[in-house]
Order: C-alpha cells, then sequence, then structure tokens
C-alpha cells in the first residue's frame, strides 16, 4: 500500500473517501482526521509524542496505530512530517536563517542529531545539505 503525505491523508478524508470499517461506519476516518488537527497543532511541542495523541483522543498507542495502519501510515511518521514542515520553513525564512539548534527545539526536536537523523531519513539530505541545495536553487 502507497503510503500516504499528512496532508494526501487529510484531502482523503476531507472528501469521503476514507475506507468504511466492518460496520460501515468511518469512525477511522473522523478519528484521523482530528489526530491530524491535533497534530498541526500540537507537533512542534516536545511534549507531543504519540502516546499523548492517543490519549488525547481515548485511544491506546495500538488502536491509532491501526486506524492508521489503514491507510498504510504510521502517527510517528505523520508526526515526524509535520515536525519536518516546519523545520523546513524555519530553515528558510527570512535573510538570516535561525540556527539549526534553534529550529530543532521549535519544531519539536529534542535535539539537533533527532532533528538530523530525521531530515535526513525524510529528505536524504542533513538539514544544512538541504538548505544550501534549496538556496543554489532558488537563489
Amino acid at each position: 500500500m502507497e503510503v500516504l503525505t499528512a496532508i494526501e491523508l487529510a484531502g482523503l478524508l476531507a472528501e469521503g473517501r476514507f475506507p468504511a470499517d466492518a460496520d460501515g461506519a468511518s469512525r477511522s476516518g473522523a478519528l484521523l482526521l482530528k489526530v491530524l488537527v491535533h497534530m498541526s497543532q500540537h507537533a512542534c511541542s516536545p511534549t507531543t509524542t504519540v502516546e499523548s495523541i492517543a490519549a488525547a483522543h481515548g485511544v491506546t498507542r495500538r488502536a491509532l496505530e491501526l486506524h492508521f495502519a489503514k491507510v498504510g501510515a504510521t502517527p510517528a511518521t505523520m508526526l515526524r512530517s509535520f515536525r519536518i514542515g516546519r523545520a523546513s520553513g524555519l530553515m528558510l525564512k527570512g535573510d538570516r536563517p535561525e540556527q539549526v539548534a534553534t529550529i530543532a527545539e521549535r519544531a519539536g526536536f529534542g535535539s539537533v542529531s533527532a532533528l538530523s537523523r530525521a531530515f535526513q531519513r525524510e529528505t536524504g539530505m542533513t538539514p544544512a545539505a538541504w538548505r544550501r541545495q534549496y538556496r543554489s536553487l532558488t537563489g
């Protein structure tokens, strides 16, 4: 199954094209839409975890993972995607981009190394290399 981005998943849910659950309803779709909104609002908080998101929506981590699995995603991947998006925006903001340590903190990563690992996993490059490449292309 194709892995969806947060934006693709939100679009699928908003269009009502989420697969129905066994009882014919789309409780999973409604829950995932609420979770995505929650993630978009709280992803950059260092206290936001998959466990805290699940608890905020009255489900266990495992139950949340099963809901996301129906669309080929995981809550951890979606949370990381929101954080990477925030970090990317911060790296390109203004004439004097922020230091990577500040970006890591503001994007909800616990450390520069956590940001670097996640960023490299998502983009295939380090934050500094990504910023240099983007700046050279838009320069």
